[in-house]
This record gives structure tokens, C-alpha cells and sequence, in this order.
């Protein structure tokens, strides 16, 4: 799935151009489509996303297909973090702190729609200079089908008049998708070695990389509620758990 920056010949802006081959149809499964966004799902995911206003999600600008690929145009965020890693040999730990909280809030945001990500990691998480941060390639995520999250989508993306004729409020009160949990367990678990990078400019080890428990998630609290951390404390952290 090959993407592309490019400029944008009536506005000059530069935008993101995705590239997404289409599948022969006997390869196709549709019970693979029904959880994720593989292939020609993830334009519609991505459009979904837009209607759901998420923040720190590129907006979609226009999607367009012919008859061997989708293509779908959206803001340029700005730098993914590999490579802003390998520019910031000075990077601080406050520019790490904000990037890992405005990151896990993002995914707060899908993980509340229903939405997991499902492919969390340094190259599809974009700063731009301003100290944005966008989270990008939904070719994995996994969409919630549980009537909860259904019908909230569902309300959110109707209209005033369709929803005062059609809904009259969730049928249910939280989700009953058992397993939608594991991938939204999964993708703090990628914020967690996201996190580690960050702050060490170090890949994470396997023993550490597996060992995302209670402990680990408490680091991410500890951050997302602001509080600074040295590269040392968290590689200390790390490896106290992978122990």
C-alpha cells in the first residue's frame, strides 16, 4: 500500500496520496471486512472517521478508484516519528510528554466510536511544526459491530431530522463485543513501545516489548496525566517489568 506526498494543484497545499491495490475478488473475505479495513474498506472507514470529527485523524479529501486500485487523497500531517527520530538526535523529554499524550487521546477518541487502530508504531504517527500530532493507515483498523457502538455511530453521523425520526437513543448501554477490548488493549500496548522510543531513541527489546502488563499501562497514566520522565526512568521501568 504504497503512499506518496504530493501538492494539490488548486489549493498548492501539500497532501497525502494512498495508494491501495484491490484484491481479486475470490481472495477477498468478507468476514475479514466485517473487522477490518483491508483493502477497499479503509476509504470508507477513513470517511466514516471524518464524519465522526475525530481528532488528530488527516481529514479525507477526495477518494477515487479504477479498476486495479483505490486512492485516497488527505491532509499532510507532517513528519512520522521514525524519521523525526532520526532528525532529533536533541529531542526533550516535554516534546516527548505532549506527543505521547495528544497520541493517546486520539485514541482515546477512536477507541470511544468503536474504532481500533490496530497498527499503532513510529511511522504512522505524524508531528507537524506546530506540535500536532496525526495518527494515519487505518489498512488495519478493526470497526466495533456491537449494537452499542452501531447505533452511536449511527446517531452521530444522521443528521437532526433523521435522528429525531429514527432513534430514540441507544438500545444498549455499553459495548457486548467481547473481543473489541483486546484490540484497544493492543493499541496502548504499541503506545507503550511508541512511548519507550520516544524517549530512549533505542528499539525495544523482545522481553521488554512482551511484557506490557499493569505496570506499563500505569507509565502511560503517569504521562497522559503530565508528569515528566527521563529517558533513564522509563528504560529502568521497562526492563523492571520485562524482568
Amino acid at each position: 500500500m504504497p503512499s506518496a506526498s504530493k501538492v494539490c494543484r488548486q489549493t498548492g497545499s501539500p497532501v497525502a496520496l494512498k495508494v491501495i491495490d484491490k484484491p481479486a475478488y475470490e481472495a477477498f473475505s468478507p468476514d475479514a471486512s466485517m473487522r477490518s479495513g483491508h483493502g477497499p474498506g479503509e476509504a470508507e472507514i477513513l470517511e466514516m472517521i471524518a464524519g465522526l470529527d475525530v481528532e488528530g485523524v488527516p481529514k479525507i479529501l477526495d477518494v477515487f478508484e479504477d479498476a486495479d486500485a483505490t486512492y485516497i487523497v488527505s491532509e499532510l500531517g507532517g513528519l512520522d516519528l521514525y524519521e523525526w527520530l532520526q532528525r532529533s538526535a536533541d529531542r526533550d523529554e516535554a516534546t516527548v510528554l505532549e506527543v505521547i499524550t495528544r497520541l493517546l487521546l486520539i485514541l482515546e477518541g477512536l477507541h470511544n466510536w468503536g474504532i481500533a487502530h490496530n497498527d499503532v508504531k513510529l511511522e504512522n504517527i505524524l508531528l507537524d511544526d506546530s506540535g500536532q500530532v496525526h495518527l494515519i493507515d487505518f489498512g488495519s483498523a478493526v470497526i466495533c459491530r456491537c449494537p452499542y457502538h452501531v447505533a452511536l455511530r449511527r446517531e452521530a453521523l444522521e443528521d437532526e431530522e433523521e435522528r429525531t425520526s429514527s432513534s430514540d437513543g441507544l438500545e444498549e448501554e455499553r459495548c457486548c463485543d467481547a473481543a473489541f477490548p483486546e484490540f484497544c488493549e493492543e493499541d496502548l500496548q504499541a503506545s507503550a513501545t511508541v512511548m519507550y522510543q520516544l524517549f530512549t531513541g533505542s528499539p525495544i527489546s523482545t522481553a521488554e516489548r512482551s511484557g506490557m502488563v499493569t505496570e506499563k499501562k500505569e507509565v502511560l497514566r503517569r504521562v497522559s496525566k503530565g508528569e515528566l520522565l527521563s529517558a533513564d526512568e522509563v528504560r529502568e521501568l521497562f526492563k523492571q517489568q520485562a524482568s
